[in-house]
């Protein structure tokens, strides 16, 4: 595989959107909510600021079933949270992600077209859309967000593969493999069919697989070793894969599954909606169909096809999983965009128009399609394409409410024993600089509100919530217990703790606040 990627015709598209990527980033254009309004970033970023600040691992934190790597990626946003804030560390960090995103589509779509100004187009393009709407007109980082980078890798490595069959070739793209499964477990599905493609057309296969096979055992071991050292190892395996396989139930599920695949997961709103969708399964139609009798190259065509294996493969990945909320639709969209716009190319260029003419009419194409993409998601969710909220990420933090003015913390975080809704955490956590008590806070409400998940002992190697609940108010003994009234009932066990161990202190606003005795 060359490399040597960074040449000197290449540099000055790289420079470009680099600077317009950290321009784009630093003023903020585009909905960037740092305030992580979506409750899975709230999640994470309290989970890994437990880690950070009390020097524990993953699922001492919070008891979560989402792999230990997407929180040590979150604790990158402490490196910069002494400048300014936690909301701008994790801002940036999600910005570098898309950086890295954008520079490697630079190259896939390079690869087909040849040309620096499309490839810049396109590729800032997509990253614009990322970083402005998304699905459902949020931004969204998390495992699949991470799983575009790794996408856009497993693209090129899959590609340079098939072109020339090496060791090295083939260590690059079991390596990748690897990480994508290691940060989100159901990307197994995908990676899976799309080893099998290239097992397939591969010329030798017994090298494939013996080093692919050396190169997974090595990593698997490194990892392994990782995270028992963490003592982790035990409960990711339990809670990560053995939760998810317990959970899955496809066969029950099957006609659920399509149902949510097809009106909730293939055709949703926003800006990758029906339309969208309909034209990719188009497009891959004529490309099957036309393929040798269009005027494009035979790397191209083995590109293009890499793509098509991979957006089919997340197809049945999101079928799989399950498509039950707006984010699990992000594995699906780098590949849809790849067919889209790259067959638009390959129509342009096989009716061997002028250069200047047909590079003219591609650029205004792409960026009328992708701006009728975006102003369909603005109309549909009332919002600004221009939502300079990051903005906000440079303020002090507001102490508008009581209970937050009343549990502020000037220095570092403190634990609170908490019975609240995950609306208002950012009164009681965020805007006050403290932290939930326990790693069971969040199943208090998965378990006891939602209803969301039952504690399946197989699932725990049978360890009991109020075991673990236990365990760790006698290392913790936080100093205030909080329970926010007009919400459910708390369980009859932490009741009984509240009462043996604390005092009533008074009423602040919603909320039933209790101070440790003694």
């Amino acid at each position: 595989m060359n490399l040597n990627y960074i040449n000197k015709k290449n540099l000055i598209p790289y420079t470009f959107i680099t600077i317009s990527n950290i321009s784009w980033f630093t003023f903020g254009l585009g909905k960037a909510e740092t305030r992580l309004l979506k409750i899975d970033q709230k999640i994470m970023l309290l989970t890994s600021s437990k880690m950070h600040y009390f020097d524990i691992n993953t699922f001492e934190a919070a008891w979560n079933h989402h792999t230990p790597p997407i929180f040590y990626i979150f604790k990158l946003s402490f490196l910069f949270s002494e400048f300014i804030n936690i909301d701008f560390g994790f801002y940036i960090v999600y910005s570098f992600l898309l950086l890295l995103i954008n520079l490697l589509l630079f190259r896939i779509v390079y690869i087909f077209t040849k040309n620096t100004l499309i490839s810049v187009l396109l590729s800032s393009a997509y990253v614009f859309d990322l970083s402005s709407s998304t699905i459902g007109g949020n931004i969204i980082f998390d495992n699949r967000t991470i799983g575009m980078f790794f996408q856009c890798l497993i693209i090129l490595f899959a590609y340079h593969l098939l072109l020339n069959q090496t060791i090295t070739n083939t260590i690059f793209i079991g390596t990748v493999i690897f990480f994508q499964v290691l940060f989100l477990e159901s990307y197994l599905v995908s990676c899976g069919l799309l080893f099998l493609y290239l097992f397939k057309n591969l010329h030798n296969k017994l090298q494939f697989l013996k080093y692919i096979f050396y190169t997974n055992i090595s990593l698997l071991l490194i990892v392994s070793v990782f995270f028992w050292q963490r003592s982790e190892l035990i409960d990711m395996f339990y809670l990560n894969y053995v939760f998810h396989y317990d959970g899955i139930g496809i066969g029950s599920n099957i006609n659920i599954r399509l149902s949510e695949l097809l009106n909730f997961g293939l055709f949703y709103y926003g800006p990758h909606n029906r339309i969208s969708h309909a034209i990719t399964f188009v497009f891959i139609i004529l490309f099957l169909l036309l393929k040798n009798k269009m005027n494009i190259s035979k790397e191209s065509i083995q590109l293009y096809t890499v793509v098509i294996v991979l957006f089919f493969s997340e197809v049945i990945h999101l079928f799989l999983t399950g498509p039950r909320f707006t984010n699990y639709l992000q594995v699906v969209l780098l590949p849809q965009y790849l067919i889209i716009f790259v067959f638009i190319f390959f129509i342009f260029k096989s009716l061997n128009l002028n250069i200047l003419i047909s590079n003219f009419v591609i650029s205004s194409l792409l960026l009328i399609m992708f701006f009728v993409f975006q102003y369909g998601d603005v109309v549909y969710h009332r919002t600004s394409l221009l939502d300079q909220s990051y903005l906000n990420a440079l303020e002090p933090v507001s102490q508008e409410s009581e209970i937050s003015s009343f549990l502020f913390n000037p220095g570092e975080p403190e634990l609170i024993l908490s019975w609240i809704s995950h609306e208002s955490w950012d009164d009681v956590y965020f805007k006050a600089n403290n932290l939930p008590s326990t790693r069971m806070w969040w199943w208090f409400e998965m378990k006891f509100v939602e209803n969301f998940y039952e504690w399946n002992p197989k699932r725990y190697y049978s360890m009991n919530l109020e075991q673990l609940f236990f365990e760790d108010l006698k290392k913790e003994n936080p100093k205030y217990a909080i329970i926010e009234n007009n919400y459910n009932e708390p369980p009859i066990f932490f009741l009984k703790h509240i009462n043996e161990n604390y005092i009533f202190y008074g009423t602040i606003e919603k909320f039933d606040v209790y101070k440790l005795k003694n």
